[in-house]
């Protein structure tokens, strides 16, 4: 999608999503960088199996705890 045909600050917004949600978080049961997207909403341990239902694109591990 990083065609000249949309806005620079549609692209630029866009860049962040997918940075966001293909980064690794920190688990707050077994505190590794271990969780990641599975799909929309859902959030997987790979380490401890540990499931968590919370934003579509980034993980808000503070509000967890």
């Amino acid at each position: 999608m990083r065609t000249v045909r949309y806005g620079v600050s549609v692209r630029k917004d866009l860049d962040l999503i997918k940075e966001m949600r293909s980064k690794k978080y920190k688990c707050p049961r077994c505190k590794r960088l271990s969780i990641r997207r599975a799909s929309s909403g859902i959030w997987i341990c790979k380490k401890c199996g540990l499931k968590i239902a919370d934003n579509a694109y980034s993980l808000s591990v503070s509000s967890i705890r």
